[in-house]
């Protein structure tokens, strides 16, 4: 089967690119686009900025506090509050400029930079951001979010893996330590080794969505590794007749959802038994299922039902089908 991008997914894109544009007054070809990368300011040119007004701010208020030593009847006036307000205007630049964050949206002929002014609403801009890498991401436009993600520390996380790796048998616990440092959220599994020595390492963020970035900077920058795979988020679980969950085992045959969309986001009802199955391994099928990232990006909205409460009109499809149904919302044949 061949997958695309689906009309749904590139309207989406496109709207939110059209916003962008409105609100940059830039025209860029959403199929020019390569990549789009959301970093925090920085650079000389950053502090830059900041120290000359603040030491112009600085330096006006030592010449007028001379000033006024040499010459005590003389009366500043309202020029005498023009220090202060450099020195407040170049303190405001540094904690603004440090924290604001540049959307680079790279093209084939050059790269374009988006950095909201002082003055935007910050939830207005963050809205606007955020949907357009959700979009970007539906239309398989590569994403990078080093804002949340530390490019040195990610650096560094490997290069002593590698060191750790060559000399002696990776230990799970100490790579989990290191990943904390990143984040708590982050968990490693390891595979056995198959009959040819290979094993896959799943980096994962725990289902907190918040941590994805920093899961997806990490798989992007891994070295390749001999008989080792490094693979983002935990993967989808093939559905079986019987789900073990905690040591006991459960039919899944009474367990069926029904999906509702408005065109835009896809929302999930789960229908089971809850007397034999309860809703914490409802949720458990559900996960394993969709794989991490589906489960947490690509449904909007789950809730568990009872079936006794399902109508007679429901079209419910059994809860084995449930992968198929989020990936040919988000994709077509």
């Amino acid at each position: 089967m061949c997958f695309g991008v689906s009309d749904r997914a590139l309207f989406i894109a496109r709207e939110r690119f059209l916003k962008l544009q409105a609100y940059t007054m830039e025209r860029i070809p959403l199929s020019d686009v390569k990549e789009v990368v959301l970093s925090r300011q920085r650079g000389p040119w950053t502090w830059i900025k900041w120290a000359i007004v603040l030491a112009f701010g600085i330096t006006s208020m030592f010449a007028m506090w001379i000033g006024l030593t040499l010459a005590p009847d003389v009366k500043p006036g309202l020029f005498g509050m023009a220090p202060v307000a450099f020195i407040v205007v170049g303190l405001g630049m540094l904690i603004d400029s440090r924290w604001r964050l540049v959307l680079t949206i790279r093209t084939k002929n050059k790269d374009w930079t988006w950095l909201p002014n002082i003055f935007d609403k910050r939830d207005e801009v963050r809205d606007l951001r955020e949907g357009f890498l959700n979009a970007c991401r539906n239309v398989r436009i590569p994403t990078r979010r080093l804002d949340v993600a530390n490019e040195s520390e990610i650096r560094s996380f490997w290069k002593w893996f590698e060191n750790r790796s060559a000399s002696e048998r990776i230990d799970t616990e100490a790579i989990r330590t290191k990943l904390h440092k990143l984040s708590d959220c982050l968990d490693v599994e390891i595979s056995k080794a198959d009959r040819h020595g290979n094993r896959e390492m799943i980096i994962t963020a725990n289902y907190a969505r918040d941590a994805f970035p920093i899961v997806e900077e990490l798989v992007s920058a891994a070295p390749q590794l001999e008989s080792l795979e490094v693979i983002p988020f935990k993967p989808s679980w093939k559905p079986r007749d019987v789900y073990i969950f905690e040591g006991t085992e459960y039919r899944l045959e009474k367990i069926f959802f029904a999906a509702y969309t408005d065109g835009f986001e896809l929302a999930i009802d789960i229908y089971a038994d809850l007397e034999s199955t309860g809703e914490d391994v409802v949720w458990a099928v559900c996960q394993d299922l969709l794989g991490e990232y589906e489960f947490v990006v690509g449904v909007h909205y789950i809730q568990i039902i009872d079936l006794s409460d399902a109508s007679y009109d429901l079209m419910l499809r059994p809860i084995s089908e449930l992968f198929e149904c989020v990936d040919e919302f988000h994709r077509f044949d």
